[in-house]
């Protein structure tokens, strides 16, 4: 009894198919992604209709036939392992621009949104993949003339932010922000690591249209490379 039980439990959980979700699942997959299941299916067919009908007779008929088939087999055959191959050269691609995608922060000047006087941090994904598992850590940049005591006082001030996965081309705000001065950021990813700097300053010419000046640079670390090209703003 307890055996016709737990039977009939199982037999209650399994989920019918939801034929009215094929049309949206098929409708993710591209051409090529189609092609890669169709072509062995192609190939398959064709393998079925040369074993129930093969030919036992001579003549120029019988080679024009097997020619035929032949020509179908190579191009079949062909399309198949070039689709094969687009789909791993795809996937290697979008793994390689995952693992070597860059982001950085950016401050927003105060504005009726996010008013003053502090600059509210953004965080930015230019690139056309998602950046997984993004933490960054700032803090203000002592004069590069101060003693090693005044850069671990500003250390130990430091604000972390766990930013979390940014989606692609994407500004998220960190709920955070920052009064003008000079800030060192350390950026680190699932993948890869940044330094960033960010600068802000008043403008000297009173009468200028922006009372402020900002410049932004992100590196590549260890190496120092340069990710993004320096930016003001």
């Amino acid at each position: 009894m307890r055996s016709l039980l737990v039977k009939s439990s199982r037999v209650e959980n399994v989920q019918p198919v939801n034929y009215s979700n094929l049309k949206e699942i098929f409708g993710t997959l591209s051409r090529w992604e189609l092609a890669s299941v169709l072509f062995p299916a192609v190939l398959g067919l064709m393998g079925v209709c040369m074993a129930i009908s093969p030919p036992n007779e001579k003549g120029p008929k019988v080679k024009l036939y097997r020619a035929l088939w032949i020509t179908a087999f190579s191009v079949v055959t062909a399309l198949g392992v070039l689709s094969a191959l687009y789909q791993i050269g795809k996937s290697r691609v979008e793994n390689l621009r995952v693992q070597t995608g860059y982001c950085f922060l950016l401050a927003y000047e105060p504005s009726y949104l996010y008013p003053g006087p502090a600059w509210t941090l953004f965080a930015i994904n230019p690139n056309d993949s998602p950046i997984f598992d993004v933490t960054v850590i700032l803090f203000e940049r002592p004069k590069l003339a101060e003693s090693n005591l005044d850069w671990a006082k500003a250390w130990a001030k430091r604000i972390e932010i766990d930013v979390g996965t940014l989606p692609n081309n994407a500004n998220k705000d960190t709920h955070h922000s920052i009064l003008p001065g000079a800030y060192e950021i350390e950026i680190q990813t699932r993948y890869e690591r940044f330094t960033e700097t960010i600068e802000i300053w008043p403008n000297p010419d009173k009468k200028a249209l922006h009372k402020w000046h900002g410049h932004i640079e992100v590196k590549h670390f260890p190496d120092g490379r340069l990710v993004r090209p320096p930016m003001s703003f």
